[in-house]
């Protein structure tokens, strides 16, 4: 089947980019943040598949507490395309992580959690 980047009566179909972060201490909840970020895509005709990949990462920020980092995206693709979609999803995702993981240990040096 042809693909085509062409309008069509089909409905918009859109990636999420989801990451959050949560600082624990004695297992409460101390900080949040969450973000959401929705990725406007060519709309699809026929078929269609969705790849979705979720990370993540308890750091341990020592003195009874700890950081949860999570990652999650989900785009969708033909489903002729779910293989090499995969692979830039896990590339993206990983990328993200360790972007994020990055910023919580820039932070505890800086005595953030202190």
């Amino acid at each position: 089947m042809e693909k085509k980047n062409v309008p069509s009566t089909l409905s918009r179909l859109a990636g999420i980019f989801w990451v959050n972060r949560e600082i624990r201490k004695s297992g409460k909840v101390v900080d949040e943040k969450a973000d959401e970020e929705e990725i406007e895509i060519t709309p699809f005709e026929g078929e269609v598949a969705r790849v979705g990949l979720d990370a993540a990462m308890t750091i341990n920020l020592g003195n009874y507490q700890s950081a949860k980092v999570g990652v999650f995206l989900s785009v969708p693709c033909y489903p002729e395309e779910v293989a090499e979609v995969f692979d830039v999803v896990k590339a993206t995702v990983e990328k993200r992580m360790a972007e994020e993981v990055a910023e919580v240990q820039e932070m505890k040096k800086k005595g953030a959690f202190s």
